[in-house]
C-alpha cells in the first residue's frame, strides 16, 4: 500500500469513527447485556476498543518513524536557524 493511500484510508477510518461516536441513528433500548451491562455503556465500550485499535495502527502504519526523523530534523534546523539568525 502506498503512503497516499495509508494517508486517504486513515482519513476515511476516522470519519467512520467520528460517526460511530455520534450515534443519533441508534435506537436507545433499555437492553443489558450479561446481566448487569447496560447497551449504551457496552456500545461506548465497543467504540473506545475501536478507537484505541485505529490509534494503534495509525501510530505504527501512517505516522511512520520516517516522518518523525523529519520533523524532528526540520524542528532542529529551525531552532539553529532562529538562534544564528540565518535564513534557508
Amino acid at each position: 500500500m502506498t503512503r497516499r493511500s495509508l494517508v486517504h484510508l486513515a482519513w476515511i477510518l476516522a470519519a467512520i469513527l467520528v460517526l460511530l461516536h455520534l450515534d443519533f441513528w441508534r435506537p436507545q433500548r433499555p437492553t443489558v447485556y450479561f446481566g448487569w451491562l447496560p447497551e449504551e455503556l457496552a456500545y461506548r465500550l465497543g467504540w473506545m476498543l475501536l478507537a484505541w485499535a485505529y490509534l494503534e495502527w495509525f501510530t505504527r502504519r501512517v505516522w511512520s518513524s520516517e516522518q518523525l526523523d523529519e520533523l524532528v530534523e526540520a524542528q532542529a534546523d529551525a531552532v539553529l536557524d532562529r538562534d544564528t539568525g540565518e535564513t534557508r
